[in-house]
């Protein structure tokens, strides 16, 4: 079976889906988790609050386990993307117009 993830910007949580659209789980570690990606076996979002945080999960099965959160040293998180060949996080912010690496 296949699922996928999306985050929810005004409520709590991350939620879990299957390919026919079926809700499976939800994690509510962190508050506005809106932007997502994913490399194997880990998800990472990013939190529209102040001040904003990168969090880390491991994707085991259909559920989410926390492994941690830094702050992204920048407020107003709009997008996440992750280069698998090179094992770097980018991260855009609209509010100062910068970008993060990790």
């Amino acid at each position: 079976m296949r699922s996928f993830y999306i985050g929810n910007y005004s409520k709590h949580g991350i939620y879990c889906f299957d390919e026919n659209l079926r809700f499976l789980s939800s994690c509510e570690d962190f508050c506005n988790p809106s932007y997502l990606c994913q490399n194997k076996d880990m998800v990472y979002c990013i939190t529209e609050t102040f001040p904003a945080h990168l969090v880390c999960y491991r994707n085991i099965g259909t559920s989410l386990e926390c492994m941690g959160s830094i702050l992204i040293g920048s407020d107003g998180p709009c997008f996440i993307t992750i280069d698998t060949l090179r094992n770097i996080l980018y991260i855009a912010c609209y509010t100062n117009r910068s970008f993060s690496c990790f």
